[in-house]
């Protein structure tokens, strides 16, 4: 199956109802739009104009023009680094910014502080101008925010307690920022319409093969290499979202959310070495793992887990692709590229 084609067959049902009301016509401006969650945006709409005449104008924002899956040509593409900007008045007004981009990998955002910082604040004011009357913004924040707290699951009303020099904090307290452009435009924007998806670790098709992610990486080694050498016991406990799932809730905020701040996450829960185990499994690599009980990534969270409730009763959304589903589809994705 051809890499457009595995994501579109993934987001094809979300083209129905009251999306294409939302959506006709519109134009809509994407950053980030060559990563995982843009790629999927790109991909819905170039659907939506294709089979359904839909009639979108796209502006798709990335760093570079490699993107992991045809552009048509009548979606426009920019090559912008957002970090390194302050002025986003050449760009056009739009009815929707969909604010996808980030360093969410934390050797990006730990190499690239500043950048990331950049990207997630400045920049996120920046492209609020860029919004037309009546029109909507979608800040993609993260589970990250929640960093320090141990109760779980997170619900919206908490808040994580780390501070400015956690190893991750240029990331967290950039997403923080961004939450608070987002709680407090009203006054400035009146007739815009802002949300944050507090979202968690979305995996699926579309994502880079270079991607330093867990679950990517592991994927990686086992097809690459034939084996996956752990750097911890793997004991900590994750919740994967599937990225057609994650797409689905962000589309229903866009489109009839009625408070500020979301979660966005799935419920495939799994601890890092039996999510290992699975891959392996899947694609036949060894596994090998040391005894050390410590993170191998300095600052990263024990466990990850989002109160859901909220978006559930937002979406009406209650069955989510199951972790075995989504890494075969992953996997496959990982295996048509490498190739």
């Amino acid at each position: 199956m051809k890499p457009n084609n595995l994501i579109e067959k993934d987001i094809h049902h979300l083209v129905s109802g009251d999306f294409q009301s939302h959506f006709r016509d519109k134009k809509i401006l994407i950053t980030g739009a060559s990563g995982l969650m843009g790629t999927y945006f790109t991909s819905l709409f170039q659907l939506f104009n294709r089979d359904f005449s839909g009639g979108a104008k796209l502006f798709l924002l990335s760093r570079s023009n490699d993107y992991p899956i045809a552009i048509s040509k009548e979606s426009t593409r920019l090559s912008l680094d957002l970090s390194g900007r302050l002025d986003f008045s050449d760009l056009p007004k739009v009815d929707f910014v969909i604010h996808c981009a980030g360093h969410a990998q934390p050797t990006l955002f730990q190499k690239s502080p500043i950048s990331t910082l950049s990207i997630n604040s400045t920049a996120t004011l920046a492209l609020l101008e860029r919004v037309a009357s009546s029109g909507v913004f979608l800040f993609l924040s993260s589970s990250e925010v929640y960093s320090g707290l141990k109760t779980t699951p997170y619900k919206e009303i908490y808040m994580g307690q780390t501070g400015p020099d956690h190893p991750r904090s240029a990331y967290i307290e950039s997403k923080r920022f961004g939450e608070a452009i987002v709680c407090n435009s009203d006054l400035d924007f009146p007739e815009i319409s802002t949300f944050a998806a507090r979202l968690s670790l979305a995996y699926g098709p579309g994502v880079r093969v270079s991607d330093t992610r867990v679950l990517n990486q592991f994927i990686y080694k086992a097809l690459k290499f034939g084996s996956i050498e752990m750097l911890d016991s793997g004991s900590s406990l994750r919740t994967y979202c599937y990225v057609s799932d994650a797409i689905e809730m962000c589309l229903r905020i866009m489109m009839v959310g009625k408070d500020k701040i979301y979660n966005v996450g799935g419920e495939s829960r799994v601890s890092i070495l039996e999510l290992a185990r699975n891959i392996c499994r899947k694609t036949g690599a060894s596994l090998s793992w040391p005894e050390d009980t410590q993170s191998g990534q300095l600052g990263a969270p024990t466990d990850v887990i989002l109160d859901l409730e909220k978006i559930k009763s937002l979406s009406g959304k209650n069955s989510f692709v199951a972790l075995e589903e989504g890494l075969d589809r992953t996997i496959e994705w990982f295996r048509d590229n490498l190739a």
